[in-house]
């Protein structure tokens, strides 16, 4: 997932001769895709740069047909630095190469400056009651409460909707907040339809050996507050 914009613009403020170069990429593309300019960190905090001029992209629908900047869809990637396809799977390689592109599996969109930002795991994408939903937005809005140290969004089951938004939010040493305080921070920001219908506040949120928040446990951890 891309770096919090809060986390960048603090770590800024904090180390200003700081280089800060954000990139975006996968083992497929034999590491990173995109980098940010170090003059362009804070102006465009919620992007992870700019892609590499060997990399051809497109973002496409559901339908696989290529959209135009500004509009999120999945981000597909070709170029010198993309692997052709995954060793003794073609099962695999048929389903996530089109055409030369890597089907990624995120989703995001490209500004018209060529600007990358990514939204979402395609499959962890919410859908409540027919609207999409990116966590990266919901999270964004998270990290901005000075409360806040940690957050993380996923989407539940919910009979009525579909899915509901929950969010595991780790506060700083010595803060305490209600789930109203922070529901009500949230709704000034975004949509009554993106406003956290669970919150779970939690030690610390669950990370692999690399970092990356996992997702799929931190949904069995907060679950039950379900």
């Amino acid at each position: 997932a891309p770096m919090a914009e809060q986390t960048i613009r603090e770590m800024l403020k904090h180390y200003p001769r700081l280089r800060l170069i954000n990139t975006y990429g996968a083992t497929e593309c034999t590491g990173s895709c995109t980098f940010m300019p170090p003059d362009k960190a804070v102006e465009k905090a919620a992007s992870v740069g700019l892609f590499e001029e060997v990399v051809e992209w497109k973002i496409i629908d559901d339908d696989g047909r290529e959209l135009p900047r500004n509009q999120v869809g999945e981000i597909c990637i070709k170029g010198v630095t993309v692997i052709p396809g995954y060793w003794n799977n073609p099962e695999a390689t048929e389903k996530s190469f089109v055409d030369g592109f890597w089907k990624s599996g995120d989703v995001g969109y490209v500004d018209d400056e060529g600007f990358l930002y990514v939204m979402d795991r395609k499959k962890e994408m919410i859908t409540r009651g027919g609207e999409k939903i990116y966590s990266i937005e919901v999270e964004n809005v998270l990290y901005s409460h000075p409360k806040v140290l940690e957050a993380a969004v996923v989407g539940v089951p919910d009979k009525f909707f579909g899915e509901e938004v929950m969010a595991a939010v780790v506060l700083k040493p010595g803060e305490t907040m209600d789930e109203q305080e922070l529901r009500m921070f949230v709704a000034d920001h975004l949509a009554d339809y993106k406003v956290p219908k669970y919150i779970a506040f939690v030690d610390q949120l669950p990370r692999n050996p690399g970092g990356k928040v996992i997702k799929k446990a931190l949904t069995k951890m907060v679950a039950s507050d379900a």
